[in-house]
């Protein structure tokens, strides 16, 4: 594999969240950012809550706000930067259900979406007052229990384009047969069973229209993060010594679904506590 360019902060610090390594796998490309002990130590924020369950997080690179969630209590919260290298709790909010994944979605900057595992659903809240606002049920995703969805990104219309990304049949997307996009863009959401990542169309009315499936180069996938600066899209899998898949989003045949093509894989160092990298 052709190792590629540093991944990004935003990259970085949204899939470095509470990891536990194995014995790490010898193909990869060695990890290109900051040492453990350099990265931003987040559990002294809340280590009532961060301690064992931190379980999904994103960065908004517009606010410059880090969010983060957990899934046991059921909560979310946003950081800013502190001034000095490190992170401040701005506010924290109360969420439902099982929640393994949070994400922001473009123009969609007043709310912030995570992801109820069990239920298979998708909500979406208000970041001003944490209201809960519409929800999505995810319906083609295989009701896998605890071992489901765990991971969330949100790609704009702009780099799907500009990446060749194809629907599940190998359309063009965005094309006139699918129409404008809600949220003027797609949802990626990662399984933990099998590895696949799904991706769905939102609409403002709870409809949501389930675009294609993409096989991985594990048959496990915890999280997701999409580079808006490079236009990639980063899939950690939490096997072989935890792994972060890089992918330009464009993919081949597989079967009756499609597999993304691998530019690179990365190892990532082993964790005992929730970090941030750059």
């Amino acid at each position: 594999m052709t190792p590629q360019p540093s991944p990004s902060f935003a990259a970085i610090l949204a899939l470095a969240v509470a990891l536990l390594a194995a014995p790490p796998a010898s193909a990869a490309t060695p990890w290109p950012g900051e040492t453990w002990s350099a990265a931003v130590d987040l559990t002294a924020l809340a280590a009532d809550d961060w301690s064992e369950n931190l379980s999904g997080a994103c960065w908004d690179p517009a606010a410059r706000r880090l969010w983060v969630c957990t899934n046991g209590p059921a909560k979310f919260w946003s950081l800013r930067e502190d001034g000095a290298g490190g992170f401040a709790v701005e506010r924290e909010y109360d969420g439902t259900g099982d929640l393994e994944a949070i994400a922001c979605l473009g123009a969609a900057a007043d709310r912030i979406f995570l992801m109820d595992e069990q239920a298979r659903t998708l909500r979406s809240y208000r970041v001003a007052d944490g209201a809960a606002l519409t929800s999505w049920l995810l319906s083609a995703i295989p009701d896998w229990g605890n071992s489901g969805p765990e991971g969330l990104a949100f790609v704009p219309d702009v780099w799907l384009a500009r990446s060749g990304f194809v629907d599940g049949a190998g359309v063009p997307y965005p094309q006139s047969v699918h129409g404008a996009s809600g949220f003027g863009g797609l949802v990626f959401v990662a399984v933990q069973t099998s590895g696949w990542v799904y991706a769905f169309d939102l609409r403002t009315d709870g409809a949501a229209t389930f675009v294609g499936r993409y096989l991985t180069s594990r048959t496990e996938s915890c999280e997701l993060t999409f580079d808006g600066g490079s236009g990639r899209l980063y899939v950690l899998h939490n096997t072989d010594g935890n792994l972060i898949e890089i992918t330009d989003l464009t993919s081949t045949p597989s079967g009756s679904a499609r597999r993304f093509v691998a530019a690179a894989e990365i190892q990532v160092p082993a964790i005992r506590t929730s970090r941030a990298w750059r």
